[in-house]
C-alpha cells in the first residue's frame, strides 16, 4: 500500500543509520574510522550489509582502543553501547550473513 507520506517503498533497514547518528555524538573519531571501513569495504565489494557490519565492528575497536578505561563509572555506558549496537547490527543482518556465506549476497 503507498502512502503519500513513503512512496518509495523502501524495505529492509536494520538501525544501522540510527546507530550512526547516536555513535558520531558519541565518538566522532570512531564514527570516521568506521565510515572510512564502510568506504573502503563498499567499494571493494558493493554490498552495503557487509560493508555496514564491518563498520560497526570497527567502531567498536577503534572506540576502545581510543578509550583510556573503558569500563570506568565514566564510561561504562559508551562501552556498552559500542559492544551492544555491533551484536544487534550482527544479529539483525544474520540473514545477510548466511547469504554472504553461501556467496549469494549481491
Amino acid at each position: 500500500m503507498e502512502t503519500p507520506f513513503f512512496p518509495l517503498k523502501f524495505r529492509g533497514g536494520k538501525g544501522v543509520a540510527t546507530a550512526l547518528g547516536v555513535a558520531a555524538v558519541l565518538s566522532w573519531q570512531a564514527t570516521l574510522a568506521a565510515a572510512v571501513v564502510f568506504a573502503t569495504v563498499f567499494a571493494a565489494s558493493r554490498i552495503v550489509s557487509l560493508s555496514s557490519m564491518l563498520a560497526a565492528v570497527s567502531y567498536a575497536g577503534v572506540h576502545f582502543w581510543l578509550t583510556d578505561q573503558p569500563f570506568s563509572a565514566a564510561n561504562w555506558s559508551q562501552a556498552a553501547f559500542s559492544l551492544a549496537i555491533p551484536a544487534l547490527i550482527l544479529i539483525r543482518n544474520r540473514t545477510n550473513i548466511a547469504r554472504l556465506w553461501r556467496h549469494e549476497e549481491a
